[in-house]
């Protein structure tokens, strides 16, 4: 044997140097190379765990053969038992250690094992707990857990974030035990994140050689993946891309968003930047759907499939008059635009409801009721559907541009139509709905059934914006800068409509405030009263204007 690849044990404890010693006059090998040694300690001794094992076995059955042939006249031939008892006495006399460490050794083995015969993730996407269960051995999960919580209760509710880190640390041994060759949905789901967010080859190999990551070169193969993926559906479909989790045969609903995506576009010297339209469909997921993943392709493959087609070419239009004249469809039915009464009457008792119960308590640490996102959450009952997004290719080109727009617009006419679909619904923010809409009133045989949409998140500022300048001289963005909950550019902000999380905040908190402030005119909080008597008080200003008067007689006060 090779001592250089043995791992040798020192003779630590007094027990294990007193029992190799005592029982070396019963191995002559032994015995001869322990000859005038009287402690191991001492003499740093060392041994192999698998070949001590085997030591005292051997030595320990010389003593006990010479008492079973003592005794022999008084035994029985064959007597089980005996043997029974004397097998037990053996293994009684074995090393605690020694045995816990034989056995940790079967289970490392055991497990060692299970991790090399484990599958690889072998796609991009689906990165999700259930996946990484699916490739996690089994009992590499209970002995991380055991390892981490001293128990193996990991179905436990309450220890689902513990769990979720008992994963990861499994998903990097798998990683390292396969020296990377077997991937996993952390390491990349990582790689391809931190790739994405940063195009740092350096931070992705770092990651990487610290075992958290998949290298930069198998980031460039999933994206090839990605790439030939691309481009076979968009052939596959007749020049028109759909993506995958979008099938073809159903005629579901499906809507667009378009919106301009700028990179780098505050640089002082211009250069770098990156001006481009990115689109995306939505549509319902259906109850049994199961996901649909781009497979990883070997090594070997390394180019693209197929020959780049003209994806960013855009699509010629002649605009005759870029302003035409707004076109209104008739008729119009009034009843969409009615109010419903029922609702407005719901909701404002839920907003009395809400408010009557946060005044119970002035203090915050007493406060029971939620804040109004809170408290709406909790009365909901609606059960909405999961929502499936299919981002379609990036057009090289600004998104304000007509010629942009209208390379989009056909192409999610043709995606829909490829999809058996009827109408197709856009959505956009302000600055390309204006430009959409008039692209419509020029087109309208062409858009008769296209629908264009200001987006929702875009309608709410808008309704923001109009309520900043309602409320513009009232003094509130004073109030809000003086209390400290905003600041003096950030409350100007709010009252136009920009912040869009602080213009919600804003206005709940003042919501809640008016109404405390409306509570303590109830309670007398802000008025003066001479008597007891009903109608006997006037306003606490009111009351000082008198009391100046009286100070400003002759004789004073």
């Amino acid at each position: 044997t090779d001592l250089k690849t043995v791992t040798l044990n020192q003779v630590q404890t007094f027990e294990t140097s007193d029992k190799i010693l005592k029982n070396a006059k019963f191995d002559k090998e032994v015995s001869c190379r322990l000859a005038g040694i009287s402690d191991l300690i001492a003499a740093e001794g060392k041994y192999h765990l698998k070949c001590y094992a085997r030591f005292l076995r051997n030595t320990q059955k010389i003593p006990q053969e010479d008492q079973e042939k003592d005794k022999a006249e008084q035994l029985h031939a064959g007597n089980q038992s005996c043997d029974d008892e004397l097998r037990n006495d053996a293994i009684e006399d074995i090393d605690l250690d020694v045995e816990l460490l034989s056995w940790l050794y079967r289970v490392a083995v055991k497990v060692h094992h299970d991790v090399k015969s484990a599958p690889t993730h072998g796609c991009i996407g689906n990165i999700n707990q259930e996946s990484v269960e699916d490739i996690i051995p089994r009992s590499l999960f209970i002995l991380v857990s055991l390892l981490c919580t001293g128990s193996q209760e990991e179905e436990n509710e309450a220890d689902t974030d513990l769990k979720t880190l008992v994963l990861s640390v499994c998903q990097d041994i798998v990683f390292v035990a396969s020296r990377g060759r077997k991937l996993t949905p952390k390491h990349l789901g990582l790689g391809l994140t931190l790739h994405q967010a940063t195009r740092s080859k350096e931070l992705v190999q770092l990651l990487h050689s610290a075992g958290h990551s998949i290298s930069y070169e198998t980031v460039l193969r999933m994206d090839n993946s990605s790439a030939n993926d691309v481009l076979v559906r968009y052939k596959e479909n007749g020049n028109v891309f759909v993506p995958r989790n979008f099938t073809e045969s159903t005629a579901s609903y499906t809507r667009y968003a378009v919106d301009n995506m700028d990179i780098n576009e505050e640089t002082l010297s211009g250069m770098g930047t990156f001006h481009a339209t990115q689109v995306a469909a939505f549509r319902r997921k259906g109850d049994d759907e199961l996901p649909m993943d781009i497979r990883i392709i070997p090594k070997s493959a390394r180019r693209l499939d197929l020959e780049v087609p003209q994806l960013h070419q855009l699509s010629q239009i002649s605009l005759e008059n870029k302003k035409p004249e707004a076109v209104l469809e008739e008729p119009v039915e009034e009843g969409w635009y009615k109010p419903i009464q029922e609702k407005i009457d719901e909701s404002y008792k839920k907003e009395l409801a809400w408010i009557l119960g946060r005044l119970v308590h002035q203090q915050p640490e007493l406060q029971k009721i939620p804040g109004w996102s809170g408290f709406n959450q909790l009365l909901s009952s609606n059960q909405h559907q999961v929502t499936m997004v299919g981002p379609l290719p990036i057009v090289n080109a600004p998104a304000h541009e007509y010629e942009t727009l209208w390379t989009v617009i056909l192409r999610c006419k043709a995606m829909t139509r490829l999809r058996n679909g009827k109408y197709t619904v856009i959505t956009m923010d302000e600055g390309l709905y204006n430009k959409a809409k008039m692209l419509q009133w020029a087109k309208m045989e062409e858009f008769k059934n296209v629908v264009v949409v200001l987006g929702g998140f875009h309608t709410q500022m808008t309704l923001s914006k109009v309520i900043g300048k309602y409320l513009e001289s009232s003094g509130i963005s004073d109030i809000w800068a003086e209390s400290e909950v905003f600041g003096e550019t950030t409350a100007v902000n709010i009252l136009k409509g920009k912040l869009w999380n602080r213009v919600v905040r804003a206005h709940k908190l003042s919501y809640e405030a008016l109404w405390r402030v409306h509570q303590g005119f109830q309670h007398g909080d802000f008025v003066t009263k001479e008597t007891k008597n009903a109608f006997n008080q006037i306003a606490d200003d009111q009351a000082l204007e008198h009391v100046n008067k009286s100070g400003k007689v002759a004789g004073g006060l």
